[in-house]
Parts: C-alpha cells; sequence; structure tokens
C-alpha cells in the first residue's frame, strides 16, 4: 500500500537538529518486567476515544513487556504552547505527548523536542511517504470529511464537496466546522484540485463561503456535536472527523461517510525535550510503531494505522472503516500543515470576521 499523497517535510530544511538519531534498541530495556517495576512514564493524549485505544494497544501491553507503568493522561486541544511552558519552567508534566502536525511543526522549529529512534524493523516498515520528522512519529491518519443521512437522500446521494454545496439539488440542513480549515473545502467544491489548494487563496475561498453560508444550520465547534447531529438527524449532511461519523453509523444512524476529496490528518508522538525520562519515553513511542500495536487499536478507534503490515491484523470488516484502507487512499489528499503553520492566526481571523459580518 503506498500514501503517495502524503508529503515529506525536509526538517533539515529547518535546522531542527544538532546532533544525529540516537539508537536505542528494545535491549536497553532489558527482559519483560525485570527490575523496573518503580519506573513509570506519563503519556498526554488527546482523550475521548482515544483513551481506551491507547490503553488496551499501546499502553497496558508496553507494561507489561517492559514492567514500565505507563499513566494516561488527557492534554487540552493543540497542546503545543503547553509543551513550550513546561520545557521552559522545567516543570515536566508529559514524557511523550501526541501532536498535530501543526504542533510538531511549531516544537521542532523552537527546538524543544527530543530526536527519536528510527532505526529496526518495526520503524522501518512505517510509510516512507507520510511526514517524517526526527522528533516526531506519526502513528495514525484520521480524516475530516462529510457524512449525510441516507434516508434524506435515499436514491442519488452526495459524493463531492460540490455537491454538498449544492443545496437545490441536495436540500437538506447542513453542518460545517467553525475554524478556518473550512476554507479548504469551499475551494474544492469551487473547482479547485486538491494538489492546487497551497497556497489557500482566501478571498476565492470566502466568496465560495459566502454561497453557503445561508445554508448553514450549524457551525460545530466539537466533533462530539456531528455524532449528535447526525444520529438524531437535526443535520442531514454535515462536515465531521470520520471516527465521529462512524460513532453514528455504530449506533445504527442511517448515515454514509463521503471519502471523496476527505483530508487526511496525521497524529504522532513527541517527546519534550530535556525530560527526565527521555530514554524511557523514546522506547515507548518506538514500541507504537509495531505493526501488530498499531491494529490493536483500530478495535477501539477507526484510524488508519502507519506501519502497512498492520493490515495483516485487521479484519476486513475494520479495514473499511478506516480511511488509510488501501482502496481509499486515492480519493484522499493530504492538506499542508507547514502553510497552516505560517498562516493560521491571519486565516482564523479573516474566517471570524466573515462568519460574524
Amino acid at each position: 500500500m503506498t500514501f503517495g499523497k502524503l508529503q515529506t517535510i525536509d526538517v533539515s530544511r529547518r535546522n531542527l537538529l544538532k546532533g544525529g538519531l540516537m539508537g536505542l534498541g528494545y535491549a536497553a530495556l532489558g527482559a519483560p518486567g525485570v527490575a523496573r517495576a518503580s519506573e513509570s512514564i506519563v503519556v498526554a493524549h488527546p482523550g475521548g476515544p482515544y483513551e481506551q485505544a491507547f490503553k488496551v494497544a499501546f499502553a497496558d501491553p508496553f507494561s507489561k513487556e517492559t514492567g514500565i507503568a505507563v499513566n494516561l493522561v488527557v492534554h487540552p486541544y493543540l497542546p503545543g504552547m503547553q509543551v513550550v511552558s513546561q520545557i521552559r519552567a522545567g516543570t515536566y508534566q508529559w514524557d511523550v505527548v501526541s501532536l498535530s502536525e501543526q504542533d510538531a511543526i511549531l516544537l521542532h522549529d523552537l527546538d524543544m523536542v527530543e530526536p527519536l529512534d528510527y532505526s529496526g524493523p518495526d520503524v522501518g516498515q512505517l510509510i516512507p511517504s507520510a511526514t517524517r520528522m526526527p522528533g516526531w512519529m506519526v502513528i495514525d491518519i484520521y480524516s475530516q470529511a462529510f457524512a449525510y443521512r441516507t434516508d434524506t437522500f435515499p436514491n442519488e446521494a452526495p459524493s463531492s464537496w460540490a455537491d454538498f454545496w449544492n443545496v437545490e439539488k441536495f436540500p437538506g440542513r447542513r453542518g460545517l466546522v467553525r475554524e478556518a480549515e473550512v476554507m479548504e473545502q469551499a475551494l474544492l467544491a469551487d473547482g479547485v484540485l486538491p494538489a492546487d489548494l497551497f497556497p489557500l487563496d482566501m478571498d476565492r475561498a470566502l466568496r465560495k463561503l459566502d454561497e453557503i453560508k445561508p445554508h448553514i444550520t450549524t457551525w460545530w465547534t466539537s466533533g462530539a456535536q456531528t455524532s449528535q447531529f447526525l444520529v438524531t438527524g437535526e443535520l442531514d449532511l454535515c462536515s465531521c472527523y470520520n471516527g465521529r461519523a462512524q460513532v453514528a453509523i455504530d449506533e445504527g444512524a442511517p448515515v454514509r461517510i463521503v471519502w471523496n476529496q476527505a483530508s487526511l490528518i496525521e497524529h504522532g508522538w513527541s517527546v519534550p525535550k530535556g525530560g527526565p525520562k527521555t530514554e524511557l519515553a523514546r522506547q515507548f513511542v518506538k514500541f507504537c510503531a509495531r505493526a501488530d500495536r498499531q491494529a490493536a487499536y483500530t478495535d477501539y478507534l477507526p484510524y488508519g494505522p502507519t506501519n502497512p503490515k498492520a493490515y495483516d491484523f485487521i479484519s476486513p470488516e475494520i479495514a473499511a472503516k478506516l480511511p488509510t484502507e488501501p482502496g481509499r487512499v486515492d480519493l484522499t489528499y493530504k492538506g499542508d500543515a507547514a502553510w497552516w503553520a505560517a498562516n493560521k492566526e491571519e486565516a482564523h481571523e479573516r474566517f471570524e470576521a466573515w462568519l460574524m459580518g
């Protein structure tokens, strides 16, 4: 399986590291459960469905194999600046932290993360076209797409962002995310190809949003809202994260995800620089690259693994729910996180001014 639409950031151009990668193979841990029971690490994650998925797939098996306890804690949305604050204050609350690509770029640019160990067969199996930074290892990939109620559209159904914008052909109550990223969806609806999205033409995007604005019932601000709206039928079409739409589907709601023109979003681990348990933290991150461990979290979280060999352990029923399922990848695209990291503030200000205008 290939991910030709994912991009690799050349972090060497950013002068992110002053030294090479550190090789710390599993042997450094010693025999499973031996003489390290008093050791522990704190791993920060987004919460929600991640909690059980990461506990079963990563935390508990790592503790069983190494004797090192893993304490899972929930971090706030986009925790990059909290990592910076902890490092500068010397008060490390997290040994490992999950990050979006935008936060990963921010922390790399500030030299606030440790280099990870990319040696060995497990890490070597990670998809080469996913973003790879020395201090950020991509572990799962989710998607922002849109979903619709099949009882509202029992015959011809919407299949693109242009269809989402087509209120005459597909009438119904609509919801979009209250984030500047919605400008990507507006440009796709206006006929821009995914490969040509960046740099975003914000003027054009806002003009296209003018067309749909009167027809938006809800500008949602949390993924949980989208599950609720789709289950209750308060919305007929709604942009959403694939995992949240899957919640509605699993609850029996007549909902279908439109994968065409869905964006792929990478999520991974970093180790805050200078922490007291850097070695143990690196070992945990490397453990999470294993195919069997990445397969295990898909039983609880419908996000795609970054080790393609994980599909050897995933049932066809589960694979059909994942954004990186082999037959689905060509329908999707990956945005430009570096552009967003540099332009997020301006884009947010312009979007909010437009929304309130």
